[in-house]
């Protein structure tokens, strides 16, 4: 019989050591890895969210001409404003070339299917239909009928999730928040996304937690009234 060269017993159990450990190194990593890029996604489709949000609201503001809520020096989480409406009589249109609208803005806080978060800002708008005429002595409109109580039900674009409103409603018209003039509304939005902890799903120890806040303020129109000097009543 003629020797061969081979491992030892020794040898070989330190091979496989050394093989498990760099196999659960790159299991590490890979993990690593990919928890990070799935935080930037979902940081990156929340911010997304509610800049798209805000800059909806911020677009409908300036085109609107009254503001229905949230009421003058108070807050909450509804805004409704409309198009080509005076904001004192509620006389409509004000311009007859003008297309009258209405838009209302609200949080729904309900978590169901469609809202998972339970935190959702949701958007309706639609045409005034009402019959109208030539201002100020023009059949009135009031903010009344046209929007879903409740901010349920409906037809509704659903701007952004994850919407807080603990420190702050969303919507303000008061002197408190620097909110001086009666056009203006202050919007601050903050959307907080908190790692689930719940059986199943528990992402507490892998994820980290997503807190943005945009703030901005916008005005209202004050369109002159036909054939005056001066802006219609505000």
């Amino acid at each position: 019989m003629r020797a061969r060269p081979g491992f030892t017993l020794a040898e070989l159990m330190i091979s496989v050591m050394i093989s498990a450990m760099l196999l659960a190194s790159l299991a590490a990593i890979q993990t690593t890895s990919s928890n990070y890029m799935l935080q930037n996604y979902r940081q990156n489709v929340i911010k997304n969210g509610a800049s798209y949000a805000m800059k909806t609201v911020l677009s409908r503001i300036p085109a609107a001409t009254r503001i229905d809520l949230p009421a003058y020096d108070s807050d909450g989480n509804e805004l409704k404003i409309a198009e080509n409406v005076d904001q004192m009589t509620g006389c409509h249109p004000i311009h007859s070339a003008v297309p009258r609208r209405w838009h209302y803005f609200c949080r729904y806080a309900t978590a169901d299917a469609s809202c998972p978060s339970g935190g959702c800002l949701r958007y309706y708008t639609g045409t005034i239909t009402a019959a109208g005429g030539a201002c100020p002595a023009a059949p009135t409109w009031t903010f009344t009928s046209p929007y879903p109580a409740g901010c349920s039900g409906g037809t509704y674009i659903q701007l952004a999730e994850y919407v807080n409103v603990s420190l702050a409603p969303l919507f303000s018209r008061r002197s408190a928040d620097g909110i001086n003039e009666k056009g203006a509304v202050r919007v601050r939005l903050r959307v907080r996304w908190i790692p689930p902890a719940v059986s199943g799903k528990d992402l507490s120890a892998s994820s980290r937690e997503v807190d943005t806040t945009l703030d901005s303020t916008a005005s209202v129109q004050r369109s002159a009234c036909p054939g005056a000097a001066a802006p219609c009543a505000y």
